[in-house]
């Protein structure tokens, strides 16, 4: 095996996500369109999306209060996986909206019982002051999967051509390299011995600065725009089902690339700094998006797009861990990634509502001016020197 910058375990979680990620972006490009051709608007899209996030916040709360309290986290980490490899095949059933939102909710209730618990190993993980690495590892690995899901739809639609009986199959054909990620993850990983269940201990309490993270992080939530929106605008302007594939490869790409740098720049010049930055990244592309005159001009902006998406998915959840104590680690991911899906549902309402009402710049608008708003603030929030709390 090839020298990594990480452990094995960390290794072989990064390459259940790789696949769970090919499963789920071989959909993903194909979702709004799918939408689109059952009659579907924009206003119901973002409904699915924001409430495919928000109905699973409950979940994200429990499973990690959960894993801070039982002897092994990996059983809820291959319950999750196990949903998702139920649910996303599925899509090919799906016949209308309601449906399609079922399915989607349940996927995320997958990814909802999973998620806390794998960040909380990745972070017992990590070696020391290297905890930005093993996330931005992490993301490079699902995000890996991203770049090659769309590549394996784009070569399936050649063959099967671009209909909705074509985009059926595409989601069924996903459950092949669910079940491979099910095997790795059940055969291969190792739990780390750093974890042990609390039994009836009482609960670590979060500290005031992890919820003053967690409202600056609801407020870039309430006008963080799904990337669904950036696809249906690119297609607005002109991009074919292919080309908007080819779009959303070029900012899984970036995604890839930029993922371990954003979480070594974190370890190196603090968590607030980078995440900062990368919201202010995104008011700037999402006023580029609300501007661009044609679709060829969004390919740098999806670019940007993906080195957004690799400091905030990155550097966001070191910066949660950071803030917890170690016993409350896995719960304290699980309330940032609740709060964040929670923000998805009126993000995705408001977004369509302008989108349909006023128009799509109204919508990138909103969120440019929320995500702008919430860098000034983190920087605030980061004046006091903010040192990575490994020691916990």
């Amino acid at each position: 095996m090839p020298r990594l910058p990480v452990g094995r375990a960390i290794a072989l979680l990064g390459l259940v996500s790789l696949l769970t990620d090919i499963a789920g972006e071989m959909a993903q490009p194909l979702l709004p369109l799918f939408l689109s051709g059952l009659g579907v608007g924009a206003l119901g899209i973002g409904a699915v999306e924001g409430a495919a996030e928000a109905a699973v916040s409950l979940v994200k709360v429990a499973s990690g209060r959960i894993a801070d309290r039982v002897p092994r986290r990996k059983p809820l980490v291959v319950l999750g996986y196990g949903i998702a490899a139920l649910a996303k095949p599925a899509l090919g059933l799906a016949q209308g909206l309601t449906d399609t939102l079922l399915l989607r909710s349940f996927d995320r209730v997958g990814k909802g019982v999973r998620g806390a618990p794998r960040d909380a190993m990745i972070a017992d993980l990590a070696a020391e002051g290297q905890r930005g690495l093993a996330f931005g590892f992490h993301r490079m690995a699902d995000t890996l999967g991203a770049v090659a899901g769309p590549l394996i739809s784009l070569a399936l639609l050649a063959v099967l051509g671009q209909g909705t009986g074509a985009l059926r199959t595409v989601f069924l054909l996903t459950a092949l390299p669910m079940l491979l990620a099910l095997a790795v993850l059940v055969l291969g990983v190792r739990e780390p011995a750093v974890h042990r269940a609390r039994g009836g201990q009482a609960a670590s309490p979060l500290p005031g600065r992890f919820h003053g993270f967690l409202a600056i992080a609801a407020l870039f939530g309430l006008g963080q725009l799904s990337y669904v929106f950036f696809l249906l605008r690119a297609a607005q302007l002109g991009a074919s089902t292919v080309e908007v594939i080819a779009l959303y490869l070029v900012y899984n790409a970036v995604y890839a690339a930029a993922s371990i740098p954003a979480g070594k720049l974190s370890d190196k010049r603090g968590r607030a700094p980078v995440l900062a930055a990368s919201f202010a990244l995104f008011g700037l592309l999402a006023l580029g998006f609300a501007l661009a005159p044609g679709w060829l001009w969004t390919l740098p902006l999806f670019a940007l797009y993906g080195v957004f998406s690799a400091g905030f998915e990155t550097v966001s959840r070191a910066f949660a861990v950071d803030l917890a104590p170690r016993e409350a680690r896995a719960r304290g991911l699980g309330m940032y990634h609740a709060t964040v899906g929670m923000a998805a549902l009126p993000a995705g309402i408001i977004g369509g509502l302008l989108w349909e009402r006023v128009g799509p710049w109204a919508s990138f608008a909103w969120g440019a001016g929320l995500a702008l708003l919430a860098a000034l603030l983190l920087l605030g929030f980061a004046r006091a020197p903010h040192r990575p709390r490994n020691s916990l």
